[in-house]
């Protein structure tokens, strides 16, 4: 997975090809239309009030559409918004935001910084929009009470094969940690989270971290319904279970364990403030007004929101969790 997605000018995120919005293989909310960031503009504003104002960092921009879409809301907001920060670590990527972003009269100053850095005088908003359901995981399997690691090997022909090896310990220990008792049964691991928490944590001095992915619960996770797992792959708006084809040029995502994210919040001395489904996220943030302001009858608009509302599309796989540094007042 970190290979095929992050190896330099053949991963997914570091060749030329174009893999997001119409023309690639997968749209973030921000490309879809204008209810998610609006209901976002929301929250930003009365979180940088409550900081008597601040920057907004976003990591991993994808084409830039959130940051425009955002800066546009805060602007008629009158969001006390110091500046925009883009920390993206795709030069490909990169290039597509700053080409898109040329071209609109924003009122705000974005800069482009390449690595997360630690910096204790910046007060803010930090936004991470469907960024960990790409970190690479582990794979185990549990086959006859007999729990394994799964790597991938190439067999006699050259092709590519899941293997099974000795599982290592830290893997061990974790799942013991869950308390996993199902047989017969695969899954991932994203042992990345607890540190990048931590990192993400101290670009800040005091604020408020927002991440918005595709996930569950651990409960819900690690659930018997879910035993194959939830790695997916992604290819011109068509999933596709099958990693092994498209290499580089097809997304490969898995899902978050949210659980892992609180227990990392919590590790990390911050100030846990809220965790929502994403069609309770609209409801506090008066879904009802938005809808009358852009024509209730929008075809477009009304598609939207039955995307995010709904529990068999967005509306609870998708998920919001916020917390603080330095500051636990509610949002």
């Amino acid at each position: 997975m970190k290979i095929c997605l992050y190896e330099k000018k053949l991963g997914y995120y570091s060749n030329k090809i174009i893999n997001i919005g119409n023309k690639g293989d997968y749209t973030t909310f921000s490309e879809m239309g204008i209810i998610f960031t609006n209901c976002l503009s929301l929250n930003i504003n009365k979180a940088l009030n409550l900081l008597n104002g601040g920057y907004i960092i976003e990591i991993g921009a994808g084409t830039g559409m959130l940051a425009y879409k955002l800066l546009k809301e805060c602007y008629k907001l009158k969001t006390k918004c110091k500046g925009y920060k883009i920390i993206e670590i795709s030069e490909k990527l990169k290039k597509i935001q700053k080409k898109f972003l040329k071209k609109k009269n924003l009122q705000y100053k974005i800069e482009w910084i390449s690595k997360l850095k630690k910096n204790v005088d910046i007060t803010g908003i930090i936004i991470c929009n469907e960024v960990i359901d790409a970190f690479p995981n582990y794979a185990f399997s549990i086959k006859n009470k007999k729990l394994s690691e799964k790597i991938i090997t190439l067999n006699n022909f050259n092709y590519f094969q899941w293997s099974i090896i000795k599982i290592k310990k830290n893997l061990i220990k974790y799942i013991n940690y869950i308390n996993l008792k199902s047989n017969n049964y695969e899954s991932e691991i994203n042992l990345l989270i607890f540190p990048w928490i931590k990192k993400i944590s101290s670009i800040i001095n005091r604020g408020y971290i927002f991440i918005f992915d595709y996930g569950y619960t651990r409960k819900e996770y690690y659930n018997y319904i879910r035993k194959e797992g939830t790695i997916m792959c992604h290819y011109k708006h068509y999933a596709i279970k099958n990693i092994f084809i498209n290499k580089g040029t097809q997304d490969i995502t898995c899902h978050v364990d949210f659980t892992s994210i609180y227990e990392s919040i919590k590790l990390n001395n911050m100030n846990y403030i809220k965790f929502e489904y994403l069609s309770k996220f609209f409801f506090k943030n008066k879904i009802k007004k938005l809808i009358k302001q852009y024509n209730k009858n929008n075809i477009k608009t009304n598609k939207e929101i039955n995307k995010f509302m709904f529990p068999q599309e967005m509306g609870e796989v998708f998920k919001i969790i916020c917390y603080g540094k330095n500051i636990n007042k509610k949002i």
